[in-house]
């Protein structure tokens, strides 16, 4: 399936994103060194027979510009809100994955009268109260500097269970083929990506505050963000829902496209 790009003016930057089908908007904020195809194209299809989905690059990433603005996960969700103003969108579903889930929660916390449901996948709180993966998964995770083959692999580790690629060895056949080009071409805003994480002082202390009815994705096999994380964000936003899916990675919407796809879609027309 091929999908038109299209470009518009936001704030500092030119963002590149998709439109496609009608209905309810759906919003989808993608994470760390990402770009609108890591949705994968047949989920996004699917999703547009329900809803009109809007998926873009966040600044520096694909062929949306860098802009002056320091790489903030409050940016990054003023960068979203923009997006929504340029497109004539009042309100919208949005579904955040890894960091974008983070930008989701600045999104609805700044502005909750814009947001309808919120969908956290891959998630945590951020900040000290995060529960945070071992040292060497992080390691892998920042790592910038290997060469392409190398942080490929480990993008391919991080992603999914190792079971499950060995019981899919098409899956890591295609993955390894692929050099992370975009990847090198996207580096230096993906190193300020790393650093506005960290960066993030996170959103404990305001969870509460989330009034809009949530759901909360997790693989309880996912590496990169453990899915305690994911119960703490349930527990402490009033109005939510968690979903785990047994034997999901980081990368669940490969290894399960369809139930990730029929999750979504449920929730959102509940």
């Amino acid at each position: 399936m091929t999908m038109k790009m299209q470009k518009i003016n936001t704030r500092d930057i030119e963002t590149s994103y998709i439109d496609i089908g009608s209905g309810p908007p759906l919003l989808m904020i993608m994470g760390m060194a990402g770009i609108i195809e890591y949705w994968v194209l047949n989920n996004l299809r699917n999703l547009s027979s329900s809803f009109r989905v809007i998926a873009y690059n966040n600044r520096g990433m694909g062929e949306t510009s860098s802009g002056s603005a320091p790489f903030s996960m409050e940016e990054f969700a003023r960068d979203a809100l923009e997006l929504m103003n340029a497109l004539a969108i009042d309100r919208a579903h949005v579904l955040g994955w890894s960091m974008g889930s983070f930008v989701a929660q600045e999104l609805v916390l700044r502005n909750p009268e814009r947001v309808d449901r919120l969908v956290l996948y891959g998630s945590s709180c951020g900040g000290k109260e995060a529960i945070p993966a071992p040292a060497e998964i992080l390691k892998k995770l920042f790592d910038t500097e290997s060469s392409p083959k190398k942080l490929t692999e480990f993008a391919l580790q991080l992603m999914v269970p190792s079971w499950w690629l060995e019981e899919n060895p098409s899956f890591a056949r295609g993955f390894i083929s692929r050099p992370m080009s975009v990847y090198l071409k996207n580096l230096p805003a993906v190193r300020k990506q790393i650093k506005a994480i960290k960066e993030w002082p996170g959103s404990y202390n305001r969870l509460s505050e989330i009034r809009n009815r949530t759901l909360v994705i997790t693989g309880d096999e996912d590496i990169v963000i453990p899915p305690e994380n994911s119960r703490l964000l349930a527990e402490m936003i009033e109005n939510s829902s968690l979903k785990t899916v047994k034997g999901g990675g980081h990368g669940m919407l490969y290894q399960y496209p369809d139930l990730f796809v029929d999750m979504v879609t449920s929730f959102l027309k509940e």
